[in-house]
């Protein structure tokens, strides 16, 4: 970045010290709130003659603007806005209260380590631009209004869990502000987290079978039905198991850092993962997320696992019960789920399967797992305690 200073006019008897920072084909200018003499003002130095504590302040502010950018860009994109918000909150030694769409829009676009911008991100960022006035400041962003919010997506007719990754997008996106330094409010922590347990499906280990026995014809077919048992074998999140190579595993054991959480899983590799990794040069075939959950139910449907299944979901603030073929409800997540609903049902102790899928309650893995009755009672069957 380049910080530059220069006079409002060189007509003035006493003219304002402005400075204007250029970063990323962007502008951020602002008036430093000093008057000098354009007699007394150094074009090519752009300090005052003979006014030592005037230079110190004017290079203070440069030091600050280069700071708090350094700063912004160590945690994604940097909008001229939001740059000026910190450079004069600093200044001035008040907090800051920046607007929060420019802001979002920034972060909805911008890459980290546990998350790419894509098009949930920039769709996360229009439904908050939909509600939300345009000059709307962090400081109105308060539990009460996030009610609103909530209530704004009912009448849309979302799901709650869809509510909830927005009103957990918002929170996320607020706390990041808070961090940089934009505002100071944290009322909207109060915000209630909103989600219902899902009564998302699991393929059993027949299902896998049919699916890996299936005879496909289309590449596209082929590379989503593996990639999906790639997920299968690991337990893994989309984001990690979709990017594996042969260069992850080592000694016979997979061994990955997951961006979500930045912790390392170590777990053996099935001979079947080797197996879909050689067949595609050496690491996992390259597909989009959208692509393959409309892809994995073409497939899925071609395997046959077309039981009907209920569907329990609340939408518009109304709980409904609806029926369809399982392939239908397939999705990404789907092969993570059943990695470790049936490393569960094989008998492999809870704490274990754990490690690999990153929950850290007993109570939201076994929200996790999905087993029916008859599963159950099949595993109680071989206690001694219903032998008799």
């Amino acid at each position: 970045m380049q910080v530059n200073f220069y006079l409002s006019s060189n007509k003035r008897k006493a003219a304002l010290i402005y400075c204007n920072c250029t970063f990323e084909h962007k502008r951020m200018r602002f008036s430093t709130g000093k008057n000098v003499s354009p007699s007394c003002w150094m074009d090519k130095r752009q300090r005052v003659e003979g006014a030592s504590s005037l230079n110190a302040y004017l290079q203070h502010v440069e030091d600050i603007c280069h700071a708090e950018y350094n700063d912004m860009v160590k945690a994604g994109a940097v909008e001229p806005s939001a740059l000026k918000e910190r450079v004069l909150a600093k200044l001035s030694g008040k907090p800051a209260d920046g607007y929060l769409l420019p802001y979002y829009e920034a972060w909805s676009n911008t890459k980290t380590p546990t998350r790419t911008p894509n098009a949930q991100g920039r769709l996360s960022y229009r439904k908050i631009a939909e509600y939300a006035k345009p000059k709307i400041k962090f400081s109105e962003v308060t539990a009460k209004w996030i009610e609103g919010y909530v209530m704004y997506l009912e009448s849309k007719g979302y799901t709650i869990n869809y509510i909830g990754t927005q009103v957990k997008n918002l929170k996320a996106v607020m706390s990041r502000a808070l961090d940089d330094g934009l505002h100071s409010n944290t009322d909207y922590k109060k915000a209630k987290r909103m989600e219902e347990d899902s009564d998302a499906v699991y393929l059993t280990k027949e299902e896998i079978a049919k699916l890996e026995d299936c005879v496909l014809f289309t590449p596209r077919e082929k590379a989503t039905r593996d990639l999906f048992l790639v997920g299968y074998y690991t337990a893994m999140r989309f984001s990690d198991y979709s990017r594996l190579s042969m260069n992850d595993i080592v000694d016979g054991r997979l061994k990955v850092c997951t961006m979500k959480t930045g912790e390392q899983v170590v777990i053996p590799a099935n001979p079947k993962l080797v197996t879909i990794l050689q067949r595609y040069g050496g690491r996992v075939p390259r597909l989009d997320q959208s692509d393959f959950n409309e892809t994995i139910k073409v497939v899925c449907r071609e395997a046959g696992i077309d039981d009907i299944v209920p569907h329990t979901i609340t939408k518009g603030g109304r709980k409904t019960t609806d029926y369809a073929p399982k392939y239908a409800l397939v999705t990404s997540h789907t092969a993570r789920r059943s990695g470790a609903t049936n490393m569960y049902l094989s008998g492999i102790k809870e704490e274990m399967i754990m490690m690999i899928t990153g929950h850290r309650t007993y109570s939201s893995f076994r929200k996790y797992i999905r087993i029916t009755k008859e599963e159950n009672a099949d595993m109680l069957s071989s206690n001694e305690f219903f032998l008799g």
